[in-house]
């Protein structure tokens, strides 16, 4: 179940990609993350699997070659869009956990900390403001002028 879920997210990626190619740096971005949160919301049950395999010391994700394809594939997409040279340097590594994360957690915790918020993550409403939200912390860090000291922009094996 887990290899077909990962391919279904691999050509997720792979059509934004394409959606998105010899766009902007903000295109490719928003294509990418809207994707990703599409393919979260549309997969509650993946979102909780995740959730379990995380709180059960990852026994199955990291030992199946097709997962950690999905992971290099996207880290792959991130370099190539640093090497355009239209963002500023930054470790694809810290940015792939930061899209991930951002987008993950309110479908992740749709039952706790957003339910006492009173905000329902699977509504079009929310989703598109969550696409549009991420984006624009993703490209304004990446910008030109984006903050983050030296130690922000290098790999973390320079660090």
């Amino acid at each position: 179940m887990l290899e077909r879920v990962f391919a279904d997210a691999r050509e997720s990626v792979a059509r934004g990609r394409a959606a998105a190619s010899g766009a902007t740096a903000e295109v490719v971005i928003a294509e990418a993350v809207g994707s990703y949160v599409d393919f979260l919301a549309s997969r509650p049950a993946f979102v909780r699997l995740a959730e379990w395999e995380a709180l059960t010391g990852g026994r199955f994700f990291g030992e199946t070659p097709p997962h950690l394809a999905f992971v290099r594939d996207g880290l792959a997409a991130i370099g190539e869009e640093l090497s355009r040279g239209t963002l500023r340097p930054a470790d694809p590594a810290q940015i792939l956990i930061d899209v991930v994360s951002l987008c993950f957690f309110p479908l992740a915790h749709a039952d706790s900390l957003l339910k006492v918020l009173g905000v329902d993550p699977f509504s079009p409403t929310f989703l598109e403001a969550r696409k549009r939200h991420v984006v624009d912390l993703v490209v304004r860090g990446l910008s030109a002028g984006g903050a983050g000291g030296d130690a922000a922009n290098k790999p973390a094996e320079e660090n």
